[in-house]
């Protein structure tokens, strides 16, 4: 669990208050545009020597900068300034695969769709008339459409977030192969990467599964804890209907042992250091061991979680849909035209005999060719309106698009989940923290950004 005075739930007090007013009554001085990053507000603030609080002006010193970050923070929370206007730039830009650039291209549902009535039926004379096909009952005959497969119809959107970036060798191909996206981060994640995260996660209009990764030391163990705290406290701000849950994957405390990950001290100045080597009997495991001494694991350990969030025969099913779907309109409109069928039959023979006549002359034969069919046009025409006709009771039961099946989103297994109500997630931090939840994780965090 966070402490209390790291934790944005618990925000509210009377000094932190009148620091979040100071601040949001300066940012609003200031009128910037756009997303900013806070340093820049930090050089502003200095320039301009805004008036602190204790009636000194704000200077570019390391204690007025960290009192800024801290005010800026509280600001935030209490939601005196937008946590969207303050951009992150001490973290890696996020690698963001999961977008559907041809999204306009998604929007249909399963449905039929029928030819242009109003298309001239009669071919003109071209290059490639003799392989012109002139069936009339082809020109009429219904398409489906609405079955395409893309990689965003799987049920999750994936946000694979780690620590560190000397992974990204081993995970921008795995991202890319399954439709991920990846943040990696300088340690903790900060407030604007979580909100950007959430602003993904409601775009994609899925439920969102993050998969982090982290070091298995003090700082590694809190890191998810404090992301997913974060995750909890900005969901119900912005996006409260989003499902969404978060757990560690690597490098849990069962992972340190199956593969026996040699140990590193934990720095002296870390001052979670005594509590995390008595609870875990042992000092810290670099994540970059796991794959040093047993390289591929961590792409085997990341692609597993990943399948398991999404259904392998999705496309296949997609593709059966589409081939069932075809044989039902053929049946189907082939039965509703049955009693049309005649006369379009000699219509298409005369037609046939026409254009057979002409498949050997050019283009100087289009005037001629036209007087000849036009006495057709006018049965076509009929043929036509007796279509629209047909078009308008034309109601088949077409399938349904397909429905995935995963078997990795057991809402026990994460370390925090929307699901959850606010005081049952609590308990489920603490449980995790007493080792008692498996590898949901076990730790609390500190204050980001």
């Amino acid at each position: 669990m966070m402490a209390p005075n790291n934790d944005p739930f618990y925000c509210g007090a009377t000094a932190q208050c009148r620091d979040a007013e100071w601040f949001a009554k300066c940012w609003d001085e200031i009128q910037l545009n756009g997303r900013v990053h806070l340093r820049r507000v930090h050089y502003i603030f200095a320039s301009v020597e805004k008036i602190k609080l204790n009636g000194k002006p704000y200077q570019n010193t390391g204690e007025d900068w960290e009192w800024l970050e801290a005010a800026s923070k509280y600001a935030r929370y209490l939601g005196l300034v937008d946590a969207r206007q303050i951009e992150d730039h001490r973290n890696p830009s996020p690698i963001l695969i999961d977008v559907d650039e041809d999204s306009w291209l998604r929007t249909y549902d399963p449905e039929v769709a029928f030819p242009r009535l109003n298309d001239d039926c009669i071919p003109g004379i071209r290059a490639e008339f003799r392989d012109y096909d002139v069936s009339i009952e082809n020109l009429f005959a219904p398409r489906v459409r609405g079955y395409d497969y893309w990689e965003q119809r799987q049920p999750c959107h994936i946000e694979i977030l780690c620590e560190k970036s000397t992974m990204n060798d081993i995970l921008e191909p795995l991202a890319r192969q399954y439709n991920c996206d990846i943040q990696t981060s300088l340690g903790f994640q900060t407030i604007s990467s979580v909100v950007d995260l959430l602003k993904r996660a409601v775009a994609s209009k899925r439920s969102t599964r993050i998969l982090y990764i982290s070091d298995n030391d003090p700082a590694g163990e809190h890191i998810p804890h404090t992301v997913a705290r974060h995750i909890e406290y900005w969901r119900e701000k912005h996006s409260p209907e989003l499902d969404i849950a978060l757990k560690p994957v690597v490098l849990t405390d069962d992972q340190v042992v199956q593969y026996a990950l040699p140990p590193i001290p934990i720095k002296k100045t870390d001052k979670r250091g005594g509590d995390f080597k008595r609870r875990k009997g042992r000092e810290a495991v670099e994540l970059d061991a796991l794959e040093a001494l047993h390289p591929g694991e961590l792409r085997r350990i990341v692609t597993t979680e990943i399948e398991r969030l999404q259904d392998p025969e999705f496309e296949r099913k997609f593709w059966d849909a589409e081939r069932q779907a075809r044989d039902v309109i053929e049946a189907q409109w082939s039965d509703a035209i049955a009693d049309m069928k005649d006369e379009i039959d000699v219509v298409s023979k005369k037609l046939t005999e026409i254009t057979d006549r002409y498949a050997e002359e050019s283009c100087q034969l289009r005037e001629r060719y036209k007087d000849d069919t036009d006495p057709l046009r006018d049965q076509i025409e009929t043929i036509r309106q007796a279509v629209r006709n047909k078009i308008e009771d034309f109601t088949p039961d077409l399938p349904p698009l397909p429905e995935p099946e995963i078997e990795g989103d057991d809402p026990n297994e994460w370390l925090y989940h929307s699901g959850r109500p606010y005081e049952e997630q609590l308990e489920y931090y603490k449980r995790a923290k007493a080792g008692e939840n498996g590898n949901a994780g076990n730790g609390g965090g500190r204050q980001h950004e």
